[in-house]
This record gives C-alpha cells, structure tokens and sequence, in this order.
C-alpha cells in the first residue's frame, strides 16, 4: 500500500532566497516521502525558480501558485488551501524548518486514528543570530564549562479544546497536520487577517472534534532576537483580529453548545422515563435546597 500525499504550503516573497533553501531543505530530508509542495509567492524573490528546480525531484507534484500582495498574511494562505487535493496538508512558513520525523510521525499519528482529523507536535525555538542563548538547566554542564544553548523547548502541551477557543495559541504554525476534509467549501474566502490566521483555521478544524498531540518537539520555529524581523505586530493588531476571529465563528460554537444542551435534556428525559424513581429523588433534593 502507497504512503497518503501531504502538501506541504510554504508561503514566499518576503525573505531571501537563502531562507527559503532552507526551508525545502528540511522538507526535502523528511524520512516521509510522498510529498507535495504547494509554494505560494505574494512578491518575487530573485533566484526562485532555479531554487525551486533543485528539489523537482523530491516532490510528487510542485504547485506555484501567484498570490496578491494584500498585506494579509492569510491571502497567502487561503490561495494555498484553495489548491489542496492530497490526503494530508499542512504549512510551514518560509523562514521555519522540520526535523526529518515531523510528518512521518503525525501521519502515523492520524493514520492509527481513523476518527481523528488533526494531530500536531511540540516546538523547538532555535535563535539564529549569534549571541542570543538559553539560560536552560545545567547550563554550565557538569563540568561547570558554559554551554551556549540557541534552542528552548517551547509549546509542547496536551490538547487544550477551551485554551483555543480563547485564542489561546499554544500550537505553532509549522507544528500541525490535519485531513483534506477538514476543508469546507464554506471555509476557503480569504478572511483578510493580518496576523492570527492560524487561529482562525484551528477553530475551523475544530469542528470535527478534538487534535491528538504527539508527544515530539518535531517543529522548529526559527527567531531572530537581533534582526527582530518575524517578532510579533502589536497588540492591538492582534487584538483587533482576534476579535474578527471570534465573529467568524461564534455562531458556529453558540450552535454547537446549544445542540449539546439539546442532546443532555434529551439524555435526562430519557433516564427520568425509565427510572422515574430517580426524577422524584432529584424533586425531593431540589424542595429540601
């Protein structure tokens, strides 16, 4: 039986070619091999093309899709959802990388649980500029000899379904993979969100139901503390498309919480006709309080 198709959609044009190389580097050295490469290009990047034909043959398939500068980061990669046609996607951003187990192992995971539909890994920060390190324990070593660590342990956390729909992200951008069908028709407009559209698709998967973690720090989210290019925009930017965020889907989980209220008053009405002994328990209980 043939490996599943994952399309990985990494998203181009802001950063240098020699970012990028590094990125496909590390999809090229994943131990799973039947991979699709959908590369979304918001600007040009110089060099591209001949980057692109080192890795022709590696991929199954290689998709350049031309996206429009909007200044959304989610125009890049709703353009990218909108090509996906294989068993499995997920995304890495262009300046990120993967260790080479990363999606063997989160395919595995989804294919011992058929009923699951998202599975992601822990992070690993790694900085990339000289002279930013981790005060980690035993720092010094036994041998009381400074070990300068450039990587930090971060986002390795157990499914937390309420942390997420507080937009709460404690699941890294590179770090998921979920099934093509957790794609809708419905789900696939540009939402137009500058920062926060990795939130927005979390709460769409959620809709089929809880993610499996798979207890690995696979991903690495790469940082640059000197630079500062990829920190976060200001708060208020975030705030302010956290709050379209929660207004796309709201109806959807008020919907949800309402249909649970149904089916738990459904569920007592249901106990109370076969044993009304209990329904008169409760009675008594609630005149005594």
């Amino acid at each position: 039986e043939s490996e599943a198709v994952v399309e990985i959609i990494v998203r181009v044009g802001g950063r240098g070619l020699e970012f990028i190389e590094r990125c496909l580097d590390s999809l090229a050295e994943q131990t799973y091999q039947n991979l699709g490469l959908v590369l979304v290009s918001y600007q040009e990047v110089d060099g591209l093309d001949h980057l692109v034909a080192k890795y022709a043959n590696r991929f199954v398939i290689v998709k350049r899709i031309s996206s429009k500068p909007t200044g959304f980061r989610s125009t890049a990669l709703w353009d990218g959802l909108r090509v996906i046609e294989a068993d499995y996607f997920c995304n890495l951003d262009d300046d990120d990388t993967l260790q080479p187990n990363h999606i063997s192992t989160l395919v595995n995971v989804l294919e011992e649980n058929k009923k699951a539909y998202v599975a992601y890994s822990g992070a690993i920060q790694v900085q990339d500029e000289e002279g930013h390190y981790y005060g980690q324990p035993n720092f010094r070593g036994v041998a009381n000899k400074e070990i300068k660590e450039n990587r930090c342990l971060l986002f390795f956390e157990p499914f937390h379904k309420r942390r997420i729909l507080r937009l709460e992200n404690y699941i890294q951008s590179n770090a998921w993979l979920a099934r093509k069908e957790v794609l809708e028709e419905r789900d696939l407009k540009d939402p137009k969100l500058i920062v926060t559209e990795d939130m927005l698709l979390y709460l769409l998967f959620l809709r089929r139901g809880d993610f499996l973690f798979s207890w690995r720090a696979t991903a690495e989210w790469r940082w640059r503390s000197t630079s500062k290019d990829n920190s976060m925009l200001a708060e208020t930017c975030q705030r302010a498309c956290g709050q379209r965020v929660l207004k796309r889907t709201q109806f959807f989980y008020e919907q949800q919480e309402v249909l649970m209220q149904e089916v738990f008053r459904s569920v007592i009405s249901l106990i109370y006709r076969k044993f009304p002994w209990i329904k008169a328990c409760v009675r008594t209980v609630r005149q005594l309080f």
